[in-house]
């Protein structure tokens, strides 16, 4: 029997598209004349790097979360699970730059 290996690239792929886009979005929520959105504009660098962290964060962190009978529990939290969230948080904020500048910034 020969073993054979497959290449999953699917997660690899959501690592590229995910903070693309994240990119996308902060750049119309940058460039919309909504009264709303007034806050973020291509004038506010800080509030879009504010606003692209945490967007790096709810979309790199892996906690798990249930809601059952008026009790929220958390599940995912340990050492190793912090350093590895940071860890990706990072990556993904960095991505996301890499994605705006090829994409937005000319």
């Amino acid at each position: 029997m020969v073993a054979t290996q497959t290449l999953d690239i699917g997660p690899l792929l959501n690592q590229l598209t995910i903070p693309g886009l994240v990119a996308f979005v902060i750049q119309i929520l940058k460039t919309s004349n909504h009264p709303w959105l007034a806050w973020i504009t291509k004038d506010t660098p800080w509030v879009t790097r504010i606003v692209a962290a945490v967007a790096a964060a709810g979309t790199a962190v892996g906690l798990s979360w249930t809601y059952t009978g008026g009790t929220l529990t958390i599940t995912g939290i340990g050492l190793v699970s912090i350093v590895t969230a940071i860890w990706k948080v990072v990556q993904t904020y960095l991505l996301q730059h890499v994605w705006y500048r090829a994409a937005f910034k000319s």
